[in-house]
């Protein structure tokens, strides 16, 4: 016999005759707490559910049986050796159901951390026990402590959202949107992070949008935009809800064409502008808005505003920041928009500039893109100079761009507006 197995073996005696006879005598003795504290040296770092069952049990029934201030030390400790049964897959066990509350708590700030984590710096070899220990918190959870219900689901779908930005799968999609929706409903009136799971909610809707390409999806995410953004104290959570909602209506608009949709998303976007006038991905927005309307309608000050809007946010976008090809594009496509349509004098040449710049900028992933806009800028100068080394570098990198490598792409140069000049106004 192993010195681990003759410990353990010491362990689980003491435990029966305390739970079969109700004697706390033999919890007590001195050797009791040496050969626990000599078994849980020997099965650190290890995956022995045996040997922590029954040191956390060991631990539990002491608290219980020392008088009141003399039972922290092994109610910390009897918390310690359960913990993994929560949050790695040591099997289901009978828990104590007194210490529920606590294990739950502690398995909470644990499994929170690790999302947070995952979420910076994503881990695939972690990525599947975080999203298994959030599941056993959620079975674990009474149905009584609706706060605490909610929030575990609220984590859920969290993590399977993360898990499904990295693999893609569908699923992870479906079981995240499932999850924050059974926690929206768990919930009571008063939850802390009701406006979060919301968000979360109608951000999920929108990627399965995306992909699968169900209205109803997109229908339902604006709601809970709307909802967020209708929110009555200032807050970065609303200036937040107005983003989203502005993106989920533009996504309606390309869907159906409605003019009302395309309206509403340039205002709410202009109202988050209004929370916080520096932020950049928020005048992007409202400039790829502006210059869609200006195709739309023709109003010149709608592709003046564009450019304007674009340029503050190319302005505000550090050098090294993954952003910043795409916002020096988008602002290339208006000019190159505003060029065709209007005539601004020097608008071509600039745009030329922006896509030589976002091609310098662009991630290797996304240069064939990057290239192709170049090569549209320099087929729109050709058509007005009818300089033949335009037309020669617009063919070379157009022949060296390759598609797209990911659905939501930067903003295309390729458009439908009429080369045809004219005064709007």
């Amino acid at each position: 016999m192993t010195e681990r197995d003759a410990l353990l073996t010491a362990v689980q005696k003491r435990v029966e005759r305390a739970q079969s006879g109700g004697d706390a005598a033999p919890l007590l003795e001195p050797a009791a707490a040496a050969e626990a504290s000599t078994l849980a040296a020997e099965i650190r770092g290890t995956r022995d559910p045996d040997a922590w069952h029954a040191l956390g049990m060991l631990h539990w029934l002491r608290s219980r049986a020392l008088p009141e201030g003399e039972d922290q030390g092994d109610l910390a400790d009897a918390v310690s050796m359960f913990l993994p049964f929560i949050l790695s897959d040591f099997g289901q066990v009978a828990l104590p159901r007194p210490l529920l509350p606590q294990l739950i708590d502690r398995a909470h700030e644990i499994a929170g951390s690790a999302l947070t984590a995952l979420s910076e710096s994503y881990d695939p070899d972690q990525i599947d026990g975080v999203v298994a220990a959030w599941r056993r918190i959620v079975f674990l959870t009474p149905e009584s402590d609706r706060t605490g219900k909610a929030a575990a689901l609220l984590n859920l779908g969290a993590t399977l959202r993360v898990r499904h930005m990295a693999g893609g799968a569908l699923t992870d999609l479906d079981s995240a949107i499932t999850a924050t929706e059974a926690g929206i409903a768990a919930a009571p009136e008063d939850f802390p992070a009701a406006k979060t799971m919301r968000a979360n909610l109608g951000v999920m809707l929108q990627d399965r949008y995306l992909r699968a390409g169900s209205a109803a999806d997109l229908h339902t995410a604006i709601e809970h935009f709307r909802a967020g953004a209708a929110a009555a104290e200032p807050s970065p959570e609303r200036q937040m809800a107005f983003l989203n909602l502005g993106n989920a209506l533009r996504l309606r608009y390309d869907r159906d064409g409605q003019i009302a949709d395309l309206a509403e998303a340039i205002t709410v976007t202009e109202q988050a502008i209004a929370f916080d006038p520096e932020d950049p991905a928020a005048r992007g927005n409202l400039g790829l808005m502006l210059t869609v309307r200006f195709q739309r309608l023709g109003n010149r000050a709608d592709i003046d505003h564009a450019v304007e809007a674009l340029r503050a946010a190319v302005d505000r976008t550090p050098a090294d920041h993954p952003n910043r090809c795409a916002r020096l594009s988008g602002l290339a496509a208006a000019l190159g928009v505003r060029h065709e349509t209007v005539g601004t004098s020097g608008d071509a040449d600039e745009a030329i500039d922006l896509a030589r710049a976002a091609l310098d900028a662009a991630p290797r992933d996304y240069r064939g893109l990057y290239l192709g806009n170049l090569g549209g800028a320099l087929v729109r100068r050709f058509h007005d100079t009818h300089q033949a080394a335009d037309l020669d570098e617009a063919i070379a990198t157009t022949r060296a761009s390759a598609p797209p490598s990911c659905a939501s792409s930067p903003w295309p140069w390729r458009t439908n507006t009429p080369r045809k000049k004219n005064s709007m106004t």
